[in-house]
């Protein structure tokens, strides 16, 4: 037997705002699993944890985490270990906020724990232990092997990275496609995309549209030839760009071109 279950549960949910500050910890080890939003406080400032973070606090550490908004759901597992260099001999991630691809994984090992605990099914406490090894040890190899996505990816400096991203689209958006500009930060689209909405409340395609309007406006002010425009804006032709423009500006160039000759 490697673990002790003092108390668990599953699907805790506690209404906004809420948090949780216990400065000298707890005199055990305390599993968290949040399928809600989370703010957790590391020493590295407050981390906003995307819902799937799991972290494991080492008894006597501080904790603390809460909600402003969004209401918290978690699962929980208070235990002691009966191995005390157990957690150091598989090199787990302890006191750390963690975040992976496959949440699944997690969710069903801790309802699975939960289950066996609070049951009384014969060997029930055989199989939680087998359960917990299984749980702790895939997420410390799935940790070492790189498949993780660490939270401080919410941290302000990765916000003030898409900042600047989202500056350089402003200014050259004849230069970016979306799906260029995600491969460079190293997300898919889809997490890029993800991310990109978090910060601005807009999707960068939005954001991209919209600078070259801005970018179409100047062009035209300066009295630039259609096709000119189209080269510079990178436009696969006059058919699409004529479409593009009708749809984005909800009238056809030459009303538009009418438009701001009478604003002169």
């Amino acid at each position: 037997m490697y673990f002790d279950i003092r108390k668990c549960s599953f699907n805790v949910v506690e209404n906004a705002p809420f948090d949780i500050s216990r400065i000298n910890g707890m005199n055990y080890y305390i599993f968290f699993y949040f399928s809600s939003q989370v703010i957790i406080k590391t020493s590295n400032g407050d981390l906003v944890c995307a819902p799937g973070t799991c972290i494991l606090y080492e008894p006597h550490v501080y904790q603390c985490f809460y909600v402003k908004n969004n209401r918290l759901n978690h699962d929980y597992i208070e235990f002691s270990s009966k191995v005390p260099t157990f957690f150091k001999d598989i090199k787990f991630p302890v006191n750390k906020p963690l975040y992976f691809k496959n949440t699944e994984k997690i969710t069903e090992l801790v309802h699975q724990i939960i289950e066996e605990e609070k049951g009384i099914k014969i060997g029930n406490i055989y199989k939680y232990d087998m359960l917990m090894l299984e749980l702790f040890l895939y997420i410390s190899r799935t940790y070492h092997s790189k498949k993780t996505y660490s939270n401080e990816i919410y941290t302000e400096g990765l916000k003030t990275e898409f900042e600047k991203i989202r500056l350089e689209i402003y200014k050259s958006p004849e230069l970016l496609n979306v799906s260029s500009v995600a491969k460079k930060t190293g997300y898919s689209l889809a997490r890029f995309t993800e991310l990109y909405k978090k910060f601005f409340g807009c999707t960068p395609i939005a954001d991209l549209t919209e600078a070259k309007k801005l970018r179409v406006k100047l062009l035209l002010k300066d009295n630039l030839k259609t096709k000119e425009i189209i080269k510079t804006l990178g436009f696969s032709g006059e058919i699409y760009f004529y479409r593009w423009f009708k749809q984005n500006f909800n009238m056809t160039l030459n009303e538009y071109k009418e438009k701001i000759k009478n604003e002169d």
